[in-house]
């Protein structure tokens, strides 16, 4: 039986907060998205996670934190920084690991990190592949009653495009104080704000913020600058397709 899959729309009401408290890992994925070059190589103190942790928690009473790495699982305080995000009234609180024994997540392989220096292995799959094989394996893993989300890559033409940097408030924080808002600009430097201290401040321009508000028939403006691989056209130069926000997910049910 085929299970009924839904699009997971943007949390527009709270503040979501990625962060990166170390780049170290105890993998070597070709295709990591982790940049040292642009992301840092420092671990993070406990003192400075609790205390840009507070500059969110801040901002409203709807707050989620996601710590990720590299591995978090491989920083020594991170059951510390589990209990200090929990104080600070965090609405929920995930750690996202590369552990087997966690829920099934499909992750799309972009061009980004390690894998943007492996690019000529050709790491990224195509839309045809993508879409021939990517559901039908979510629903034969929903089958088994495992709740899948993966992302949602491609709109229908029916489907209007939304940007989650303009309706939702996601950040992306690295151990070396950059802070993005759109996580395809994690291999340069276009951050929109950044960690001086414990002070978050903008970034001066040209920055990712500058680029939400533009409309193109492709779909997600940043794919079409940092990622046109993804594109084709027609013979009159219109896209074949547009590409969804990389921040909006599919999701279906198991049992």
């Amino acid at each position: 039986m085929k299970r009924m899959k839904k699009t997971v729309a943007f949390s527009k009401n709270a503040i979501n907060v990625f962060f990166h408290i170390l780049t170290n890992c105890n993998l070597k994925c070709k295709h990591c998205y982790i940049n040292k070059k642009q992301h840092g190589e420092n671990t993070l103190p406990l003192e400075t996670i609790e205390a840009w942790l507070k500059v969110f928690a801040s901002k409203t009473k709807n707050a989620n934190v996601i710590f990720l790495g590299g591995e978090p699982t491989l920083h020594p305080d991170l059951s510390l920084a589990i209990k200090k995000a929990k104080a600070l009234g965090y609405d929920s609180i995930t750690v996202d690991t590369n552990g087997y024994l966690f829920h099934v997540f499909i992750q799309v392989i972009g061009i980004r990190g390690k894998s943007a220096e492996n690019s000529h292995e050709k790491l990224q799959v195509s839309r045809n592949d993508w879409l021939e094989i990517i559901p039908d394996a979510a629903q034969k893993i929903a089958r088994l009653g495992i709740t899948v989300t993966y992302p949602k890559v491609f709109l229908s033409p029916d489907e209007p495009f939304e940007c989650a940097a303009k309706v939702a408030e996601n950040y992306f924080i690295f151990p070396n104080g950059r802070v993005y808002q759109c996580p395809l600009c994690e291999d340069f430097p276009l951050h929109s704000k950044v960690f001086k201290g414990n002070l978050l401040l903008d970034t001066p321009k040209i920055n990712e913020s500058n680029l939400f508000n533009l409309n193109i028939p492709e779909g997600c403006v940043m794919n079409k600058l940092i990622q046109p691989g993804n594109l084709s056209y027609n013979r009159n130069g219109t896209p074949e397709y547009r590409v969804a926000c990389c921040m909006l997910k599919e999701e279906i049910k198991g049992n």
